[in-house]
C-alpha cells in the first residue's frame, strides 16, 4: 500500500527486501551518500542516514531510490539529475563525472564510426578523477553504461 506526503511516496511492503515497492523489480544497493547528494533540497529531510537504500534500474518505473525498510521512495522527479536508464528524450546522460550525453556518443560515431569517449573516461578513472559515488544515480562507475550505449548505437547504425 502506498501513501504520499509532500511529494514523497511511502509504501507498506510485504517484507520483501531489495524489491522495488512500485514495480517489483530487484533494486541494487546504493550508499546513502549517493541518495543524499542527488535528491533535490526540499526532499533532504526524507533521507534517513541509517537506512539502507536501493536503486531501481527498470526503465519504465518512476522510482529511483527506495529504502529497504519500505518507508521512503524517491522518484525521478525528486532527483536533481536525469537518470540514464529512466530517460528516453535528450539530453540522456551517460557519464555524470565528465558530462557526456548519449548525443555526444551518437555524433562521434556518425563522424568516425567509433567513439573515443569510453577510453577518455577510463583514463580519467585511472587518474582518480571521477566521483561516481556522488554524481551517478547508480552510485557506481558509469563506464559500463557508456560502453553498453556505444554498442547499442553501433547496432542501431548498422556498424556491428
Amino acid at each position: 500500500m502506498e501513501r504520499c506526503d509532500e511529494g514523497v511516496c511511502r509504501t507498506e511492503r510485504d517484507g520483501a527486501t531489495g524489491v522495488c515497492p512500485r514495480c517489483g523489480g530487484k533494486g541494487r544497493p546504493v550508499k546513502t551518500i549517493t541518495v543524499r547528494y542527488l535528491i533535490r533540497g526540499r526532499f533532504q529531510d526524507q533521507v534517513q542516514d541509517p537506512l539502507s537504500y536501493r536503486f531501481c534500474p527498470l526503465p519504465n518505473c518512476p522510482v529511483v531510490y527506495f529504502a529497504e525498510d519500505g518507508d521512503s521512495v524517491f522518484t525521478k522527479e525528486e532527483l536533481a539529475k536525469r537518470v540514464t536508464m529512466k530517460e528516453r528524450e535528450d539530453p540522456v546522460p551517460v557519464c555524470y563525472c565528465f558530462n557526456f550525453f548519449r548525443k555526444d556518443l551518437e555524433e562521434e560515431i556518425k563522424r568516425g564510426g567509433q567513439s573515443s569517449i569510453p577510453e577518455f573516461i577510463s583514463a580519467q578513472v585511472k587518474k582518480g578523477n571521477c566521483f561516481c559515488e556522488y554524481t551517478n544515480p547508480q552510485g557506481t562507475c558509469c563506464l559500463g553504461n557508456v560502453s553498453a550505449t556505444v554498442k547499442k548505437i553501433l547496432r542501431e547504425e548498422g556498424k556491428t
